[in-house]
């Protein structure tokens, strides 16, 4: 379809602000990435003397490093209409915007200097409800153990459950992910190596072999390095790639026949709670609302379903989520916590469950997908959502650390440098 003259503007803007955008994300990469690992080898004396202690060090520069990521989709601007405003005060003039931008004011707004638009980049008028949550309170056992149970859409999930994780407590920090083995040649790949993040393989040659490798994983580094959360995506790919397949499976052996989501896998679920439950005298599993038993940990305590839904069923890449190109849209985010004690640990009751789960997922989808808003929970008339903002200060702080950070890594390396040769 031919661009009119009237489109053009807008077009334009799309264009500069998407490659604005990207320019930030690498020069953001370029210093955050290499500041972290610099200050992860400046603390292994740390390491050595108190772990405990440098492995909190490194979750908190773990979570800003998430809170960054998360501000990319916070700023591309997924909520309301950008209009421009002109306030005059005196002989000052001031701009106030809100998202996304009209076409007829981007003209006006591409005669701005080019400072002014960098700003504008950074700095939108705020907060903005990007990221709605909605069922049960994850807050209050934001202290606890526990596994979260995703649906997986798009490679959106990953930065979606970044953003909306950032304003529960220590739990970005303490947090451990596993996800596909290709991510580990991405430029995160060696923030989450260190991090003790797990990268899995997919396919049936590797599958028991990968869960032998996320049971020494989760023994040699969950607890030792102070993880108290995991996400896991069970479906084990996007939605897109594995329906066709789980509805073959379905249909084959009749099962439930899932159009929203994918009958999940079961292994690392498995491997999960066989590792990470604690268990009382009798064997049972001690989870939930049990006490704690004398000075042992109470293990993982909660399984959280977590179901992500897009608008119109239209899933959020990461590359929207770095550019900003698309139109305006809130991701809904619901949630459902189960103690511990009542999820079965034996592969078929496994199994069941988990099929169970998932089947709830799609009932959640479709109410969403025709009503626009996720069902009340059970015992409540009415859904109740959250809106999930983040700080612009603390954003601001965040990467002003950074950036303050690689301009110190820089000058010292240069002045080793200098000094050896």
């Amino acid at each position: 379809m031919a661009v009119t003259l009237e489109e053009a503007p807008w077009l334009g803007w799309i264009l500069v602000k998407a490659l604005m955008r990207f320019a930030f994300m690498v020069a953001n990469n370029l210093v955050a990435i290499p500041s972290y690992i610099c200050y992860v080898i400046m603390l292994q004396p740390l390491r050595v003397l108190d772990s405990k202690r440098f492995w909190y060090i490194e979750g908190i520069m773990y979570k800003w490093l998430l809170g960054m990521v998360a501000s990319w989709g916070w700023y591309a601007g997924y909520t309301d209409f950008i209009h421009i405003h002109k306030k005059r005060t005196d002989s000052t003039q001031f701009l106030w915007i809100r998202q996304p931008l009209a076409r007829s004011e981007c003209s006006e707004l591409l005669q701005l200097k080019p400072f002014l638009l960098a700003m504008l980049f950074v700095i939108l008028q705020g907060p903005k409800p990007l990221v709605m949550e909605w069922g049960e309170d994850i807050k209050a056992i934001s202290k606890d153990e526990a596994v979260m149970l995703v649906n997986h859409q798009a490679t959106g999930d990953v930065c979606t459950l970044m953003m909306c994780l950032q304003d529960k407590g220590l739990v970005v920090a303490q947090i451990m992910w596993l996800m596909d083995h290709i991510f580990k040649y991405t430029n995160f790949g060696i923030v989450s190596l260190i991090h003790g993040d797990f990268f899995i393989r997919q396919g049936k040659s590797h599958r028991d072999q990968q869960l032998v490798f996320l049971k020494k994983h989760l023994e040699n580094n969950y607890r030792s390095r102070g993880r108290k959360w995991i996400v896991l995506f069970p479906e084990g790919g996007f939605l897109r790639k594995r329906r066709e397949t789980s509805q073959t499976f379905a249909k084959k052996n009749n099962l439930p026949f899932l159009t929203h989501v994918t009958l999940p896998r079961i292994g690392a679920t498995k491997i999960i709670l066989s590792a990470l439950v604690a268990r009382q005298e009798n064997g049972s599993p001690a989870g939930g609302d049990t006490k704690e038993l004398d000075s042992k940990s109470k293990g993982l305590q909660w399984v959280i379903d977590t179901t992500i839904a897009y608008p119109k069923a239209e899933p959020m890449d990461i590359q929207t989520w770095i550019l900003g190109y698309r139109k305006p849209t809130v991701t809904h985010v619901h949630y459902r916590v189960f103690p511990v004690k009542d999820v079965p640990l034996e592969t078929d009751d496994l199994t069941d469950w988990l099929y169970q789960r998932f089947t709830e997922k799609e009932d959640l989808l479709s109410h969403f997908y025709e009503t626009g808003a996720f069902p009340p929970l059970k015992g409540h008339k009415e859904a109740v959502s959250r809106e999930m903002t983040l700080s612009n200060m603390w954003i601001f702080l965040i990467h002003s650390v950074t950036f303050l950070s690689g301009y110190m890594w820089y000058n010292i390396i240069q002045y080793f440098y200098h000094c050896l040769f």
